[in-house]
């Protein structure tokens, strides 16, 4: 994905910047990098500790869709036992 594709919209443009490591990572979930990139995120992923920290959240939420739906849930419960109160 392009900086381009990023701020498409006028609503994307006034989002704070999308940091480039989470930018990179995503990228790399969604297999949109090149062979060579995809390996060099890799050796980061073994190499860099501070980046695998920083980005590891971003792959668990990607790799458990199901742990996000269950949080959308009850948040949503939540939400409307506040409105109901």
């Amino acid at each position: 994905m392009t900086d381009r594709d990023r701020t498409a919209t006028p609503e994307l443009a006034e989002l704070d910047p999308i940091d480039p490591d989470i930018a990179l990572i995503t990228d790399w979930l969604a297999h949109e990098l090149s062979p060579e990139d995809e390996a060099a995120v890799e050796r980061r992923l073994e190499e860099d500790f501070e980046f695998f920290e920083k980005v590891a959240p971003v792959m668990d939420f990607w790799h458990d869709p199901v742990l996000v739906s269950e949080l959308t849930a009850r948040a949503e419960a939540d939400t409307n036992s506040r409105i109901s109160a």
